[in-house]
């Protein structure tokens, strides 16, 4: 899902400082509001998104310092994952042969 949201943060819809709402965004999505927050924290830690308490998210500003900061978080985090994913994989192999 988080994804999603980048891609069409990519895409400029919507477009930087522009604010997230949560209930149109899960409708656009067709997703419930739970697993869209998670997402949307996600995005925030990684400086995707920005949020204030009773301001609610933005689309953060983005230069060029900081597209290489988020690229190399997802990065990171991407390298977490497939090795993560190997070993469950490795594991599953394992108890086949």
């Amino acid at each position: 899902m988080a994804d999603v949201i980048v891609d069409g943060i990519a895409s400029g819809a919507p477009g930087p400082g522009q604010r997230l709402v949560e209930t149109d965004l899960a409708q656009q999505l067709q997703v419930s509001r739970v697993p869209l927050r998670e997402s949307m924290k996600m995005l925030e830690a990684q400086g995707i998104l920005e949020s204030a308490p009773h301001r609610g998210s933005h689309v953060a500003d983005f230069d060029d310092a900081k597209i290489d900061h988020i690229c190399e978080a997802r990065v990171a985090l991407e390298k977490i994952a497939l090795r993560d994913a190997m070993n469950v994989y490795r594991q599953g192999t394992g108890a086949r042969g």
